[in-house]
Order: structure tokens, then sequence, then C-alpha cells
């Protein structure tokens, strides 16, 4: 499995240098919802300008230079599976789907097959965030891991966190606060997150994460409308119908 457990290193061995790797993008897109509000119309498949929201979404992780894609279905699986093939990006079936989006998420962190990933998380229905914010989420979590791997480098003081090279989140913000979409998961909050066998949410996940300082807020930018970073509600999605 792409996230294994750390390597652990026997009493009085020594460690190897602390290395800044830059982790390699792979993004995850949660479409196995049922698509309640729509009379189970699959949400994926809602169009804008001729174009599906997932379309849109591959299109913008790929402006991004994020080339691992895996899509996440669940209650309309053959077409958006037929979807994601005519777009040329892996899917992953989660059976149990009808648990929520928790379940989903953990099912996409399973899918990935890059050792050091940061994952990129996205539901299907917040198409229209920005691939700038894309990029300069990717950017802000390696810079992070660059960061501390300098601070935990021979004669320098250690982290305060021993995980907290790889203990990173990066999530748009705005006025101080998370708001929308991607959130950038570096692979130890995967691990993390893989663990949890019990339903949750990903919120609180990131409210711990932010109160233990693991977690890097990326302001959004001029070219980022904070109502295109966040799910499409009613009456807003109607109009996709």
């Amino acid at each position: 499995p792409a996230f294994e457990a750390p390597q652990r290193h026997p009493r009085g061995a020594s460690r190897p240098r602390a290395v800044a790797k830059v982790m390699v993008p792979t993004a995850i897109i949660l479409a196995a919802g049922e698509g309640k509000r729509l009379g189970g119309f699959p949400k994926a498949l809602l169009r804008r300008r001729g174009r599906t929201f997932l379309e849109i979404i591959v299109r913008k992780f790929r402006r991004a230079r994020v080339d691992a894609i895996i899509v996440v279905t669940g209650g309309h699986e053959p077409r958006v599976r037929a979807e994601a093939l005519r777009l040329g990006v892996r899917t992953t079936h989660n059976a149990s789907w009808r648990l929520g989006m928790f379940s989903s998420i953990r099912t996409g962190l399973r899918a990935v097959r890059r050792a050091r990933s940061v994952v990129l998380l996205t539901p299907v229905d917040a198409p229209f965030f920005s691939a700038h914010l894309t990029r300069r989420l990717i950017r802000r979590i390696n810079e992070r891991n660059k960061d501390i791997s300098r601070s935990s480098a021979p004669g320098r003081a250690a982290p305060a966190r021993r995980d907290a090279r790889v203990a990173v989140v990066a999530y748009p913000s705005r006025g101080g606060k998370p708001r929308g979409h991607p959130i950038a998961l570096g692979d130890s909050a995967a691990r993390e997150v893989l663990r949890r066998k019990k339903p949750d949410r990903l919120d609180g996940w990131l409210r711990k994460w932010i109160a233990e300082g693991r977690a890097v807020a990326v302001p959004l930018g001029k070219r980022d409308d904070p109502r295109d970073v966040d799910y499409l509600t009613a009456p807003r999605i109607l109009d996709y119908v």
C-alpha cells in the first residue's frame, strides 16, 4: 500500500540525514453520492457550458500538472465510471458509499499508488476552484516539508513534533478560516485517516490538525472567488440540472 507506516530504527542506530523530498500530487474526486437533491441524478454528470462537472475538475487538475487522478464512484457507478473512462482517469468503487463521504475518502486513499503523495481531495459538487489555487496548495505543502526537514538536519533543533515533517495539511482559507476545496493531505495525515475505521467527518479532522499546528492555510487569491471553492448548494446547483 502507498501509505505504509513510517520505518522504525533500532534503538541506538544512526538515523539517516533528513532530506527534503517533494511529494508528488495525486487527486481524489469524490463522486459516490446518490444525488438526492437532484432527484437521483449524479452530480458528476451535471454540465456547465457543455462540460460535465467531472470533466471540469479533471481539466483543472491537469492544468495544475496533477496527472494521477482517482474518481471514487458509488451510487451511480456505471454512469460515472463511463464518464471517467472517457476522460482517461482511474476509478475506484466505494461499496459502502451510503455511509457517507468519509468512507469515500478512505476508499480513495487506499487506491493511491504513490508512496509519497500529497493527496488533493475535492467533492464533485465543488468544481469551480482554480488550477492556480491547486498549484499553490501543492507548493505550500512541499515548502512546509522542506522547512521542517531543514530544521531537523544535524546541528539544528529538532521539530516540536516527531512526525511534523510529514504530518502536513494545506487548506484554502479566507479571513483565517478554512474555506472550500481542494484540501491537500500529506502522507502522514492520510495514514491517520486510514486508521480511523468508524464513520467520521473530514472537517473535524481539519480542525484537529489546525489546533495541533499541523496544518497550513493558503489564503484565497485575487483570482479565487470564495463561492467557487465551496460546495454548490441548493438552489444554485439546480441551475446546472
